[in-house]
Formats: C-alpha cells, structure tokens, sequence
C-alpha cells in the first residue's frame, strides 16, 4: 500500500507545481522624471500579475527619493498611485507599451506637491 501512495504522488507532483502560481522576476524602468525645473534620472521596478502592477521607484538628480507605485497597465495605459510618503500620494496616468512608459502625474493630494511627467524605457 505505501508503494502505491509514492507512486500515486510522485504521478501528481507534476500537476501540483504546475497549478502553483509562479512569481516572475520584477520588471525593471530607467528613465527621467521631471517636475517644475527639476529632471531626475528615474528607476521603477515592479511585478506584474494579469494587469496589476506593484513596486517601488527611486529618483537621483535635481529631486531625490523613493517610494511606492500600484496600479495597472491595461490597453496600452498605465493609472499607478505614486506614494512617496504616508501623507502624499500623486495619480499617474499615460501610455504603457511592452517597452516605453510615459505619462503625468498629479498630486493626488499631496501638500506643496506639483505635477509632472515620466518617461522610461524598460530594461532586459
């Protein structure tokens, strides 16, 4: 009887790695963020499951910080809630392609926040 139950598991092994869902490697943007005067080189990296997407950024130049994105790229478009602290969120919107994304942001609200605009090429 044991016998049979290895054999029996050892039949659907296969079948239960492949019903397991598998996290893919983040998806890594290089590209420019401006707002107001202000150009900072722009580093996005976020995993993608169906149309969400999820991660963080960091800008290095004229602004420097970090923070969170979530949102979606569906259709050609990206709408993503930039976070770059507790009290200040930005909305995001633009065009996404398997290789550029590019859109403006808003303060979304963000106190003394001004809009702006990203522009970033993926990375292989």
């Amino acid at each position: 009887m044991e016998h049979r139950a290895r054999a029996l598991l050892i039949g659907l092994l296969p079948i239960l790695l492949a019903s397991c869902a598998y996290v893919k490697a983040p998806e890594i943007w290089i590209g420019v963020s401006q707002q107001l005067a202000y150009t900072s080189s722009l580093e996005v990296q976020f995993r993608r499951v169906d149309d969400a997407i999820l991660g963080t950024y960091e800008l290095a130049g004229d602004l420097n910080g970090s923070g969170k994105i979530e949102g979606t790229i569906r259709d050609g478009m990206i709408i993503a809630t930039l976070e770059p602290s507790t009290t200040c969120r930005f909305q995001l919107v633009g065009t996404a392609t398997d290789t550029t994304i590019k859109g403006n942001f808003e303060p979304d609200p963000c106190p003394a926040g001004s809009s702006g605009m990203w522009s970033m090429q993926r990375q292989y």
